[in-house]
């Protein structure tokens, strides 16, 4: 890429040894995956980091948090979350935090809301307060991640994406993981793994995702646990395969279908063993009042 940009984007159509030569090189290049956080991880560093009462590490560490729950919570990547303004979140009816999303990405973006859970509501609420008013008819300085002003005792300044993509990398240190197997993109990675884990659809995946294609989402649900757990019993023999567990579509459908049998077994508890009582049919010939078939009995 290096060597494209410095000779200026030289047209390979006529240079066939270098296109092959690069060619070779591209379908043998793999790219090298950041490592993911489990949802309990996730948890764990966003209370660590939002606790510490430190006037001099405390500001900084309650950032982490924030910037945490924006990208883990929406799958953003790290250019993504420096986008989001304040305007973007908002309080709905149900205590949750909702943040729209309507910048360009990679590609063309329709845009898409998600919400932040309840149980870290009062975060962003103490981290709103923290933030510098917005001067009308402001135009820049609108983002809504910000660096703590030591003097003015407010958040400020704009955060950079130094300080974004290293978030991953303190929250692996404090979990004590090696920090140089994360990055900016691990809280992506991690949702979407997360999400595949947890037997989410490849539709719902792909939407929250924002991706293009189903390449991508076909790769995290393919190695998601229950594809993993469902592979590995069904290569067992049958003598020492574990009973599968009924999804839940099936237990609701069988919690039907034993309601409806419990109506109906009350609806005939009603009626007499010894009723003699027999139903009055059209005798052979007679016609009906509203249709005016004929019926014939055998």
């Amino acid at each position: 890429n290096y060597w494209m940009i410095e000779n200026g984007h030289p047209d390979l159509k006529y240079k066939p040894l270098l296109h092959k030569v690069l060619k070779f090189k591209t379908d043998r290049w793999v790219a090298k995956k950041a490592n993911v956080f489990s949802p309990e991880d996730v948890h764990n560093c966003v209370m660590h980091f939002s606790k510490d009462t430190n006037p001099k590490t405390g500001p900084k560490n309650f950032q982490r948090a924030i910037t945490i729950l924006l990208l883990y919570y929406g799958l953003l990547r790290v250019d993504d979350v420096l986008k989001i303004q304040v305007k973007d979140v908002k309080l709905n009816k149900e205590g949750k935090f909702e943040i729209s999303f309507f910048y360009q990405r990679k590609r063309f973006n329709n845009g898409f809301t998600y919400t932040i859970p309840a149980i870290y509501t009062h975060l962003i609420i103490r981290y709103i307060k923290e933030l510098n008013p917005i001067v009308p008819n402001q135009k820049k300085n609108l983002r809504f991640l910000k660096n703590w002003n030591v003097r003015g005792k407010t958040r400020i300044q704009n955060a950079g994406r130094n300080f974004v993509d290293h978030v991953a990398k303190d929250a692996a240190e404090y979990l004590g993981y090696d920090p140089s197997t994360y990055s900016g993109h691990s809280w992506r990675r991690s949702a979407a793994t997360n999400l595949a884990d947890a037997g989410v659809t490849l539709t719902n995946l792909k939407r929250h995702g924002q991706w293009k294609s189903d390449t991508v989402c076909e790769g995290y649900m393919a190695n998601s646990k229950p594809l993993r757990d469902e592979r590995e019993t069904l290569l067992l023999p049958k003598a020492h395969q574990a009973p599968t567990e009924k999804s839940k579509e099936v237990k609701a459908i069988e919690a039907m279908g034993k309601a409806l049998l419990a109506v109906f077994a009350k609806h005939l508890s009603h009626l007499s063993p010894h009723d003699d009582t027999k139903m009055d049919l059209p005798e052979k010939g007679e016609k009906e009042e509203e249709t005016g078939d004929e019926i014939e009995y055998e």
